[in-house]
Formats: structure tokens, sequence, C-alpha cells
């Protein structure tokens, strides 16, 4: 796993914006978790893992306007997929909750440069 003292690493990076909204795509009125792309770096990237604390009730996950994930746990889970999701620069990184309870959605996700496939 990619730690901070690998060249590689590219950081932690936590929302730029969460708010209940009625754009909400699984439950209008629900939190909005958004990873806007001008806090992800400026040239392709992974994201290798993630981490949520939130409401119960679940979570789809976009990048721009594709689905991507989703999950039934969102009161606390990992995101540590077997591929990792690749990014390019000018993508947004969405999470639609289920659930517009307390306690707000807080995520991390840690971020790497791409590895070249052989």
């Amino acid at each position: 796993m990619t730690q901070p003292a690998d060249p590689g690493y590219l950081g932690t990076r936590v929302p730029s914006q969460v708010v209940l909204s009625a754009a909400n795509l699984y439950v209008p009125g629900s939190w909005v978790a958004t990873f806007k792309n001008d806090i992800l770096p400026k040239e392709p990237y992974d994201v290798y893992h993630g981490a949520m604390r939130g409401p119960r009730g679940g979570f789809l996950m976009y990048v721009d306007d594709e689905f991507y994930s989703n999950h039934a746990r969102s009161d606390l889970n990992v995101f540590d997929p077997n591929n990792t999701l690749h990014m390019r620069p000018g993508q947004d990184i969405i999470f639609y909750f289920r659930s517009a309870a307390a306690p707000q959605p807080l995520i991390w996700l840690r971020l790497k440069r791409p590895e070249l496939a052989l």
C-alpha cells in the first residue's frame, strides 16, 4: 500500500462541500459530499483507499455524472478497491447518501500517482 513516505503518494483529501441537497440523486434532501476537481490533482491520479463515517442508510458514488459504486453501509465504511479508481484532471467525485440524519458524513480519500501497466 502506498504510504505518505512513498514518492507516488499524493495525499489525503476531504470533500470540498457536504450539504443537504434537493439535487441528491439517491434521496432528494439527503446528504451530498462532493470532491470538486479544484481540490484534486491536476494530473491523472488513482484513488486507492477511502474511509467514511456518517448516517446509516447507504450511498451511491459517482464520477461526474457516471455511476461508479454503491454500498449499503454509510455509518462506518472503508473504500478499498481491488482495482484503483483511475481519475483524470477535471473530474468530480460525488457521494449521494440515502439519509438526511446526523451525523454529517465525513470522508477521506487517499490518492497516488497512477502505476504503469506492464
